[in-house]
């Protein structure tokens, strides 16, 4: 029973797999854009600021990763 579960996972994966690496890649910029857009926006909260460099550093990690998984750094 579970090896029939786990066959029919895999296969619905199998199958999307390319999709959820571009959708990675893609919220990978738009989170690295937002926090450049904060970074560079003039505000004296510090919050913020800590709020853009982790959505930079967030965004950056999940383009790079994208970028090995689809192959492009090989």
């Amino acid at each position: 029973m579970e090896r029939t579960f786990d066959k029919i996972v895999d296969n619905f994966f199998e199958g999307i797999a390319p999709q959820i690496i571009i959708g990675n890649v893609i919220l990978g910029t738009i989170l690295f854009l937002i926090g450049l857009i904060i970074m560079v926006k003039k505000s004296p909260n510090k919050k913020l600021k800590t709020m853009g460099l982790i959505f930079l550093g967030v965004g950056a990690v999940s383009i790079i990763n994208g970028a090995i998984q689809m192959g492009i750094f090989s």
